[in-house]
């Protein structure tokens, strides 16, 4: 390599050296500026991943006014005071909780439409708090046919002033006022001591304590009956040539919580509208495959209550005008004076 060539490369080494130089410190330049803008620094992303849970609730900034799942607060919680939500016709649609989080030591409010709370045309629910600056926060969700839903507040990590507008929300379609559920047994304006919890004894269920008001017009599921549940009676639901079935009806009975109900269980070919009714409760309706009613209390098995459970012929519910169908009735005991 001669003198000439020799200092050419030199001189394209230094050139290219230079341009790597001046490229770093323009992205350096740039990538500040850029965070400058934003309000972003390394520090801030770091805080961002700080969730109310990992800090045990000692950071007002993360755990007050902040959602309780994404905090990861729900993992832990539990309701300290649930309040089961039913119709006019004592049709149990939903729930309104008071969550609590041991680990963040935050509360909040959880509403639940039932996925049956269509059927009595539930529309939408709300859950609301107040917070200790006064301000409310009310969470509204649209219900959706057939599925359940749930509204949650964000979390209270210091201590409000009073609860009086905790509470929970059920619109009814053609309803011009809401079934209103009031949370948290104080007296109104009454303040919460700061640093201390709010405890309640866990709710009594049919399951735990079976008696009339515990059991009767209440969900088998959520009461915990359904896990001894047995089928003591049942009739089937068959086409006018008595070929083909089209559902059973049955009075299901659980011993732990002398506690009976009505299930309609359709036909896996059949797909057609079916209803339910017990005793006095109000009729239900739905699409199928099946529906139970609520329960009544029996002391014990020398009573029961009618149970009736029909199924649509032509598509249409049967609790409704222009329906025909076939039905079961299982008869009450003691059959009622003739």
């Amino acid at each position: 390599m001669n003198t000439t060539q020799r200092r050419h490369t030199q001189t394209f080494r230094m050139s290219l050296l230079l341009t790597i130089t001046c490229l770093t410190t323009l992205i350096l330049v740039f990538g500040s500026l850029a965070l400058h803008v934003s309000n972003v620094s390394p520090v801030s992303f770091a805080h961002a991943a700080t969730t109310c849970a990992a800090t045990k609730g000692t950071q007002q900034d993360v755990c007050e006014q902040q959602n309780p799942v994404t905090q990861g607060c729900a993992q832990d919680a539990h309701s300290i005071e649930v309040q089961s939500v039913y119709t006019a016709q004592n049709i149990l649609i939903g729930e309104v909780d008071f969550r609590y989080s041991p680990t963040c030591k935050t509360r909040w409010i959880r509403t639940i439409a039932y996925a049956n709370a269509w059927q009595v045309h539930v529309v939408a629910i709300d859950a609301i708090i107040s917070f200790h600056t006064g301000k409310s926060e009310d969470i509204k969700k649209t219900k959706a046919n057939g599925q359940q839903t749930t509204a949650i507040t964000d979390m209270l990590l210091l201590p409000p002033k009073s609860l009086t507008t905790w509470q929970g929300l059920f619109y009814l379609k053609g309803q011009a006022q809401p079934i209103t559920i009031p949370l948290v047994s104080l007296p109104q304006g009454a303040p919460i001591a700061p640093n201390t919890e709010i405890q309640s004894l866990p709710p009594l269920t049919c399951s735990s304590d079976p008696t009339g008001p515990h059991c009767t017009f209440q969900d088998p599921i959520v009461q915990g009956c359904a896990s001894d549940a047995q089928t003591i009676s049942y009739l089937e639901i068959r086409t006018p040539d008595m070929q083909s079935l089209q559902a059973t009806v049955q009075r299901r009975y659980s011993p732990r919580c002398h506690s009976e109900w009505g299930r309609i269980l359709e036909a896996p070919d059949t797909h057609l509208p079916i209803s339910l009714a017990i005793g006095a409760n109000a009729i239900q309706s739905g699409s199928g495959p099946n529906l139970f009613s609520p329960m009544v209390f029996i002391p014990n098995l020398s009573r029961a209550s009618q149970i009736i459970g029909s199924v649509s012929m032509n598509g249409i519910l049967p609790t409704q005008d222009n329906a025909m169908g076939a039905a079961a009735i299982l008869p009450s005991l003691p059959a009622p004076p003739q």
